[in-house]
């Protein structure tokens, strides 16, 4: 957590602070309101900043946990964690705290992304105190955080003024395809091993189920807001 935070006030101070001020507006039009002037110092742009790069860092680092040492994440659910699958555990369970204080401290959070958010943290906790399913844990950070990084660059784009251009549309396709193959139609597969399987503790079985229920609950609106830019390219078209 004080990793996270440190680069967060880092970032903080090197970035723009302007930056969000159009999403914060109440009415949606862009123009700077006086709440809008209020939140600019939030700094949601450097939590953006920060989330990225711990998205890249959980991407390899699941990536070699399960891809390269091993042991792969079908065939170890239960099993005792590695040392790297604790450490990669230990980051995101940095990450998630801080994530969590800011989301809290800025609010306006929706009931769905706090229920994500306590989820996400009661897996990680579970597999750090059972000191096991690091491997099944692992691998869902990766199908987890590998939909956010396009998420957090299409906030980027918004911000620098691309909404409805081609560009935009593509990160659009990118994060819609990501995170339905991913946390759609992927994370059942390794949840259905988990639930199978005599190894995991009933927490991580539930934590699991509980995140994947979150998942496709969002998976609507991934899939609105993408039939949504679609329409509108074939309506300029």
């Amino acid at each position: 957590t004080t990793f996270w935070t440190t680069l967060y006030l880092l970032l903080k101070t090197v970035m723009p602070k302007s930056m969000g001020r159009k999403l914060h507006n109440n009415d949606g039009s862009g123009a700077a309101s006086k709440k809008s002037d209020e939140s600019i110092n939030t700094g949601e742009g450097a939590l953006r900043a920060v989330t990225t790069i711990y998205a890249f860092c959980i991407c390899i680092l699941a990536a070699i946990s399960n891809l390269m040492i091993g042991p792969w994440a079908y065939s170890s659910v239960g099993q005792k964690n590695t040392p790297l699958q604790t450490f990669t555990l230990q980051l995101s369970l940095g990450y998630f705290i801080f994530d969590l204080s800011w989301s809290l401290s800025a609010g306006g959070e929706t009931l769905l992304l706090c229920c994500h958010h306590f989820a996400s943290l009661g897996a990680v906790l579970s597999g750090l105190f059972l000191d096991a399913s690091g491997s099944e844990l692992v691998g869902s950070l990766f199908g987890a955080e590998i939909t956010n990084i396009p998420l957090q660059l299409r906030w980027f784009m918004l911000e620098a003024g691309l909404k409805g251009t081609s560009k935009m549309l593509y990160i659009d396709l990118c994060f819609a395809v990501t995170f339905l193959v991913c946390r759609v139609l992927w994370a059942p597969t390794l949840l259905y091993v988990v639930i199978l399987s005599d190894a995991p503790h009933w927490c991580i079985k539930l934590g699991g189920s509980a995140l994947q229920l979150i998942s496709w609950a969002w998976a609507f609106v991934v899939w609105g807001k993408l039939s949504k830019s679609l329409n509108a390219v074939t309506t300029e078209g």
